[in-house]
């Protein structure tokens, strides 16, 4: 048994392996495996997937996701320029 899959691990979370398996509204994309790297406070999941390219062609793909609860962040690549964009975002603190 894995703490926070198959029992609650020590914040009570269970099923953490369980999250992007559902996700199904992009027929380019299946989901083949979600596997939990880290449980910490936050959580690391590592996603293999399969993804179909413009060309037709489909590949198989890794991506980690680090899931902080409530909260959404992207990096932005720009593949002709091969390089990531990056902006500032303003934080209002609620302390």
């Amino acid at each position: 048994m894995t703490a926070g899959v198959d029992v609650p691990d020590r914040r009570g979370r269970i099923d953490l392996d369980q999250v992007g398996r559902e996700l199904r509204r992009n027929p380019r994309i299946v989901v083949r495996d979600v596997e939990v790297t880290s449980d910490g406070w936050h959580v690391l999941r590592r996603t293999t997937f399969d993804y179909q390219s413009s060309d037709g062609q489909w590949s198989t793909q890794h991506r980690e996701t680090y899931d902080r609860g409530n909260g959404a962040t992207i990096l932005l690549y720009d593949a002709e320029r091969r390089t990531v964009l990056l902006s500032r975002q303003f934080r209002f603190s609620c302390t």
